[in-house]
């Protein structure tokens, strides 16, 4: 399957910060995919691509809680 060969497709992960242990893609889009681990300090760490591995970006930020929203469910 395939061409044979492997290739990295690491840009924006940076593996001596980036302790990422899991990965799980979308069932609706074979180009984005998700990576999961912990940081050096072990906070959390969630990654996203959503082309095919050509660039991930941190999703969650937990140093200040940037981007983490709550909502009261009734």
């Amino acid at each position: 399957y395939g061409s044979g060969s492997w290739s990295p497709k690491i840009s924006g992960i940076t593996p001596s910060s980036d302790y990422l242990m899991f990965v799980a893609m979308a069932a609706n889009d074979i180009n984005t995919a998700y990576a999961a681990g912990s940081s050096p300090s072990g906070e959390p760490n969630l990654m996203k691509t959503s082309n095919a591995g050509g660039t991930w970006q941190h999703i969650f930020l937990t140093s200040t809680n940037q981007n983490i929203y709550t909502i009261q469910l009734k």
